[in-house]
């Protein structure tokens, strides 16, 4: 089935002619304006044995948990990136409160999803992407990141980074 525009009740009106056993709905969020409206409307279309899977941001402890450490062995100040993690763990929150409140049922699926660098700069441009709001001061003290990466973490070579991406897994639950 084609679906059209999955922010517009029509499009839902003419999907919800049918139940369905399973809806994937991976690295769809993000193009969304209002995730809570979309959850909703996969709920009333899934059938009662049915299963919803999805991706979130996460909070992707094992990432933040590297780069927390690397930024404190380099001596810089560690607040941005505590803030950030404070404010994806509330999102990570938010989100699980929102598929709570439409299943029965709901499962946090990690999976394993490292990346390996091969350069500092390889490695800076993912600590840019991770710390956006900080890139002022990410950008004012690249020279002594960039060393430390080089001397450190780099020194025998390349890096990998483990992280996991964040799925769930949700249920219908009999009504």
């Amino acid at each position: 089935m084609i679906f059209s525009n999955l922010e517009k009740e029509e499009t839902w009106e003419s999907i919800a002619q049918k139940k369905y056993s399973k809806i994937i709905a991976h690295y769809l969020l993000s193009y969304l304006n209002d995730e809570g409206s979309f959850i909703r409307n996969v709920a009333n279309v899934l059938a009662p044995d049915g299963m919803f899977s999805v991706n979130h941001y996460g909070e992707a402890k094992k990432e933040y948990d590297f780069w927390e450490k690397i930024i404190k062995d380099i001596g810089l100040d560690v607040s941005f990136a505590l803030k950030k993690r404070a404010e994806r763990k509330e999102m990570d929150d938010d989100f699980e409160k929102i598929l709570s409140e439409h299943f029965g049922k709901v499962e946090k699926v990690l999976l394993p999803c490292p990346l390996t660098f091969d350069t500092a700069e390889e490695l800076f441009d993912r600590l840019l992407r991770k710390y956006p709001e900080s890139r002022k001061y990410l950008e004012d003290n690249k020279r002594v990141i960039e060393d430390y990466f080089d001397n450190n973490l780099l020194k025998d070579g390349s890096i990998t980074v483990d992280m996991d991406s964040t799925f769930y897994h949700c249920y219908k639950s009999e009504d």
